[in-house]
Order: structure tokens, then sequence, then C-alpha cells
């Protein structure tokens, strides 16, 4: 049986580290890498093989794929993604979808129109401590959802484009976390005296309530540290690697992170792997990706709610 065929769009160093390196372990052929600059396709071709194009209708039109991933900036993901659909493939693009609502809205149209599979890398719904997460709060010991809080730490961005812009960059991860363990978000309020620095205090629709800390001061260090709690059991999880489940104020799960997987390095702790993993089995049939255009769309109605908020320095409610 061959080897599902993937091309890769983008070959900067954020693929360079965390996609085509995964292409192989996940069981498929990398077999055409499509960059604007010709020079970093063919350093990533020499490294992981594929032929080279700088034209993505060129090598859409050319080669024969069973899906195509896009790693770019997120002004084209839907734009790239689109095209791919269109030309009758699957397709998965980095994180955000798009930059917009409407923008991420004409994607999902796309994706609904030619019935193919659409998935974002928002790693963290791939990532074992998360998966962990969601089956714990789904169960009958966590009963009725009541908090959660998230903080999470890096070093500044420029916040001189989306691409460099820490909430649409950073802060998106945890956003989107919050919707997939929570459910979507019904109010929001939410401060920013700079943009590498957030508070955010929301309620969900299911009756929970939640706060965001995102800090952008903390240079060259990583740090996580998440609190979910139901009517007497929480968890608690801690840079994606460890986490302790309580019930009723007994310790039942512990998992404590170890060298391979701590710095955001492993695969399956991280998500990045698994999130591979799983788009190739998609292709294949053998997979439901948590991602989609749709799942997408409740997390950037969060986030432009929490833009909108710290704007107009006032509660915004969801529709």
């Amino acid at each position: 049986m061959s080897l599902p065929k993937i091309a890769i769009v983008g070959a900067g160093s954020l693929s360079g580290r965390q996609i085509y390196p995964r292409i192989a372990r996940a069981g498929a052929k990398l077999v055409a890498v499509c960059d604007l600059e010709k020079e970093k396709a063919e350093e990533r071709a020499d490294q992981y093989g594929g032929k080279v194009y700088t034209d993505l209708d060129q090598m859409l039109a050319t080669e024969e794929l069973d899906g195509v991933i896009i790693c770019v900036g997120p002004s084209f993901h839907p734009i790239g993604a689109a095209k791919v659909m269109q030309a009758g493939l699957p397709v998965y693009t980095e994180k955000p979808a798009a930059e917009t609502i409407d923008d991420l809205k004409t994607l999902i149209k796309v994706q609904e129109e030619t019935k193919q599979i659409y998935m974002c890398a928002f790693k963290k719904r791939y990532a074992e401590c998360y998966r962990r997460a969601k089956e714990f709060i789904d169960s009958e010991a966590f009963g009725q959802a009541s908090s959660m809080s998230i903080f999470r730490s890096f070093g500044p961005y420029l916040n001189n484009s989306p691409r460099r812009d820490f909430l649409l960059d950073y802060g998106i991860h945890s956003i989107d976390l919050a919707v997939y363990l929570f459910g979507p978000a019904a109010k929001v309020y939410a401060m920013s005296p700079e943009p590498n620095t957030y508070t955010i205090n929301l309620e969900f629709k299911n009756g929970a309530v939640g706060s965001f800390c995102f800090c952008g001061h903390r240079r060259g260090l990583m740090e996580e540290d998440i609190q979910i709690t139901g009517e007497d059991s929480w968890m608690t999880i801690n840079d994606s690697v460890s986490w302790r489940i309580y019930e009723h104020d007994k310790i039942v799960e512990f998992k404590q992170g170890n060298f391979s997987t701590a710095g955001g390095d492993g695969g399956a702790a991280t998500g990045h792997q698994n999130e591979i993993n799983c788009f190739i089995q998609a292709i294949q049939g053998n997979a439901e990706p948590v991602s989609t255009g749709h799942d997408c769309l409740e997390s950037m109605q969060l986030y432009d709610a929490i833009r909108t908020s710290v704007d107009e320095q006032r509660l915004v409610e969801i529709p």
C-alpha cells in the first residue's frame, strides 16, 4: 500500500521545526515543497525530499497529491486552503485559520461546497493532556463545569503585523483551548494596557466562568498553568506535560513530565505530532479532525470579542 503523498506550502523556521520532520513519522511521504523564496524551498527539499515549486497553482496542477499542509502567514490561510479544496484535496493550515471572521466564513463555505477535509493546527486539541482533560470534563465524576483559569507567558512580540501579534499568534492557543474544553463563551470583559499583556474574564454558555492571564514579558520562558474545576472535582495542568486529577478532594490520577517531553519538543505532549498524525489518518478515512472550520469559528468569535472589549472598554456579549 502506497504512502499518502503530501505537499507543504511554506518553508520557514516554524515548519522546519514542527512539520517537515513529522511527515514521515506520521506515515506519509513528502513529494513537493512550495515557497515564494525558491532558496528556502530548495533547502527543505534537500533535507526532506520533494520537488520544488514557487507557485501553488502550478504545484496543484502538476503533482498527484493526497493532501496539502499550509504553514505561512494567517492572511494566506483561507486563500490557500480554498485553492487546495477547490482542487479536490484535503488541507491543513497553521493556526489561526484566518485573520478575520469574514475570511473564516468564506473558508467554511468552500469547505461545505467541496466537501473536502479542512483542519486547523490548534495543537492543544491534539495534546494528550488536554484530550485527557476533555474526557474528564465530560465524565460523570466532573459534574457541572464551574470554572477555568489559564495563565500563559512568553517573551514579547513586536505586534507590528497579524503574524507577529501576541494575542492572535500566541494567546489564540489558550482561547481555542478554552472553547474546546468548556464550549463557546457568552460574555467577555478584557483589559490590555499594552499589546503584550492581557487579563480576560469570561462566562461560558454552559454557565461556568473563566479567566485568562497572558503575559508577554518573560523573555525566552514559556510557562502555562491551567486549573479546571467541576462540582466537586478538579484538574491542574502544568506546561502541557504534567497533571493531577482530584475527585472529591482525593488525587485519583497523577502524571509528571520528563526531560523527553518538557520544553515543547514532545510531539505527543505538545500535540505537534498528534495533529499531523490526525491529518494523515483523516485523509485515509481513519480519523475525524477536532479542529475544523466550524470549530475555529467559535474560537475566532471569542478572540474577536476580546479585541472589541479591549478597544471599547466594555463587557461584550457573544451572539
